[in-house]
């Protein structure tokens, strides 16, 4: 009799095994999922605020040490602005 409910147990194991191994990939699989989304929202975030990447790393650096200085954020965003407006000029011409 002891064999029978050591291989029923056995069987119960190999069962609960797959589901881990499913449970393992399916958990992967939403992982990444969401690491794409987050990726794409905050890829649509930069665009939308027409941000250049040298503005979007000043930001973090300042948002890494506390709350950004406004003037200091102001600057930076008119600097990249008007360097933008004369390289339009220049190729305009």
């Amino acid at each position: 009799m002891g064999f029978v409910k050591l291989d029923r147990q056995r069987e119960e194991l190999k069962r609960a095994r797959r589901k881990r191994d499913e449970w393992i990939k399916r958990v992967k699989d939403l992982e990444q999922k969401y690491q794409e989304s987050e990726n794409t929202c905050i890829h649509e975030m930069v665009h939308e605020a027409n941000v250049t990447p040298e503005q979007l790393s000043m930001l973090l650096k300042q948002l890494s040490n506390g709350v950004p200085d406004p003037e200091q954020m102001k600057a930076v965003f008119v600097e990249e602005s008007s360097e933008t407006g004369k390289e339009e000029e220049e190729t305009n011409e």
